[in-house]
């Protein structure tokens, strides 16, 4: 799966799985929408930043320290980091991008939610071991959304092989990640 199209499928699932919190026109179960937003806004800042060391490698893994041989790089990623904290914390940019402060224990599973997009499968290269990963789960094509329970296994009946409109998709994958 393709970086960009991963780090949709994190947005889609969380946005989905928040989305049981708000009901149009009023607070749901009272989780203000100022705070779904920023939440939302900080994963995808999040996706980037895991997609930004992705795109060193196509095989090698992302967690190396190949990150620290790269000046650009690192400044970049920090200078990025550092922008999206001015944009949680700081009350003139708050006001700015619509977001409020998220309490920082808040951003740990923010970042796990993110860091999907590490667990890519680069299709692109379409070779031998794309193929076997196709063929063991049944894909033939995009766009596939298979949904794996906790065990790996995959939860055959939220499937979707075609494009769903949104409305559609949300309630479907908050049943399929409950």
């Amino acid at each position: 799966m393709a970086p960009g199209l991963t780090a949709s499928v994190a947005l889609a699932g969380f946005g989905a799985w928040k989305a049981r919190d708000l009901t149009v026109g009023d607070l749901g179960q009272g989780v203000p929408e100022a705070l779904v937003r920023t939440e939302t806004f900080t994963v995808l800042a999040m996706c980037q930043w895991f997609n930004v060391l992705n795109c060193q490698s196509a095989r090698a893994s992302a967690l190396g320290l190949r990150i620290l041989r790269n000046r650009w790089l690192l400044g970049g990623l920090s200078l990025s980091v550092l922008l999206q904290a001015l944009v949680l914390y700081a009350l003139p940019m708050n006001a700015l991008f619509h977001t409020v402060p998220l309490p920082l224990a808040s951003l740990l599973p923010l970042l796990g939610l993110a860091s999907v997009v590490l667990l890519r499968s680069g299709f692109t290269a379409d070779d031998a071991e794309d193929q076997a990963l196709l063929k063991r789960f049944g894909i033939y094509g995009p766009p596939t959304f298979a949904f794996c329970s906790a065990d790996s296994n995959e939860r055959r009946n939220f499937r979707v092989v075609s494009y769903m409109k949104a409305g559609e998709f949300a309630p479907l994958a908050a049943r399929a990640t409950e």
